[in-house]
């Protein structure tokens, strides 16, 4: 004997079912938007970038570059 398969009903609340997955989707939204900012927030540590120069020569403060180093 088949089975009788009810029609598909439609829902008592689709406005209310549509805010509700508006309101999911911003609050699975949210860690992404602000994750970032944060992030940029805390900034870099350090107070001045650090510079080496290259073997042989040594920063100068006065021409702000890397001048030969004679010994």
């Amino acid at each position: 004997m088949p089975v009788a398969i009810p029609p598909s009903t439609p829902s008592r609340y689709p406005a209310a079912l549509a805010r509700l997955r508006r309101a999911l989707s911003a609050l699975a939204l949210l860690p992404v938007l602000l994750v970032p900012g944060l992030a940029a927030a805390q900034g870099c540590e350090h107070d001045e970038a650090r510079l080496s120069c290259a073997q042989g020569t040594q920063w100068d403060e006065a021409s702000q570059s890397c001048i030969t180093v004679s010994s």
